[in-house]
C-alpha cells in the first residue's frame, strides 16, 4: 500500500489552542470538558457540518 505523506514548514503547522476551543464550544453549545483529550474529533458532528462551515468566514485565525 503506498502512503501518502505531506510535508509542511513546521511553521505552517497550526494546533488547536485552550482559548480557541472555549470560543468555539460556546459558539456552537459544544461540549468542552477538560477530561476531552481530542476535542476536535469528539466534537466533530457531520449533521452539523453547513453550519460549520458558514460561520467559517467569521472566525478568526485561531479558530
Amino acid at each position: 500500500m503506498d502512503e501518502i505523506f505531506i510535508h509542511l514548514p513546521k511553521y505552517l503547522i497550526r494546533y488547536e489552542t485552550g482559548q480557541a476551543i472555549d470560543s468555539l464550544a460556546q459558539r456552537f453549545s459544544l461540549p468542552n470538558e477538560p477530561s476531552m483529550q481530542d476535542w476536535p474529533i469528539e466534537v466533530a458532528d457531520k449533521q452539523r457540518l453547513d453550519e460549520f462551515l458558514s460561520a467559517y468566514s467569521e472566525c478568526n485565525d485561531d479558530e
